[in-house]
């Protein structure tokens, strides 16, 4: 009976021209462009317009990071400014109850931790057995704000498991692929080009090779956001696959 009315729902939906999927994907789009929106309004001349469109940014909160990540490198300094003080702001669910027990005692206070113990973090939840970190760290490599070197971390540390037991890759990806969301971040990217990895064994990713280059010329350009340790890792994760 079900599938029937699954079926007749389908067959009328087509024919009045109306698709669950394109309704969800402008939805989306939607959503997306009223961010990108608001951002803009963050260098507004009217000083009452960058503070409407911070209070809605705000309420938007970790639906608007990706975006708001992406706008601290803006032209517009004060879209710039305004766009990383409201990534300090914003509040991040650090601890899933789809944790395991392990990383809810381990996360339990990562938003209240200096930059040092957050590092400090980080190397617990790499030190777990059966890819049990892997949500919490793919997490602080999307949202972390506070220390963007901790972001980096965080996805190589995911990165350095290598190629997993075929058994355990559909887990470990579904984890992942739950956290990672949109973001378009390097460490995300860095995370998304790993899982598609596993997913893929016969050939390595291509897209690896365009990581590695564009970290030796942050390396080069900009030395600040990025480390000898940080590329050499990210070159060892890559070597070990190929292997």
């Amino acid at each position: 009976m079900t599938k029937k009315i699954g079926a007749l729902f389908l067959m009328v939906s087509g024919l009045l021209g109306w698709s669950p999927l394109a309704t969800a994907v402008n939805d989306i789009a939607r959503h997306a462009s009223n961010i990108q929106q608001l951002i803009q309004q963050l260098g507004d001349d009217q000083y009452v317009q960058r503070q409407r469109a911070e209070k809605q940014l705000l309420e938007r909160g970790a639906e608007a990071f990706a975006e708001l990540q992406a706008a601290t490198s803006n032209r517009d300094l004060e879209i710039a400014v305004r766009a990383k003080y409201l990534l300090t702001q914003i509040k991040i669910d650090w601890v899933r109850e789809s944790d395991p027990p392990v990383v809810r005692s381990i996360m339990a206070h990562y938003g209240k931790l200096s930059q040092a113990n957050r590092l400090a973090i980080i190397g617990k939840l790499s030190q777990l057995e059966h890819e049990q970190g892997f949500g919490a760290l793919c997490r602080i490599a999307r949202f972390e704000s506070s220390d963007l070197s901790a972001r980096r971390y965080a996805a190589l540390a995911i990165l350095e498991k290598g190629l997993l037991p075929a058994a355990r890759v559909a887990a470990a990806v579904t984890k992942l692929t739950k956290e990672m969301g949109e973001s378009n971040g390097i460490p995300v990217v860095w995370i998304r080009v790993y899982a598609d990895q596993l997913q893929s064994r016969q050939q390595v990713d291509p897209r690896w090779l365009t990581a590695i280059d564009r970290e030796i010329a942050l390396l080069a350009d900009k030395a600040n956001e990025t480390s000898q340790t940080q590329l050499l890792t990210l070159l060892n994760s890559y070597l070990e696959i190929c292997d």
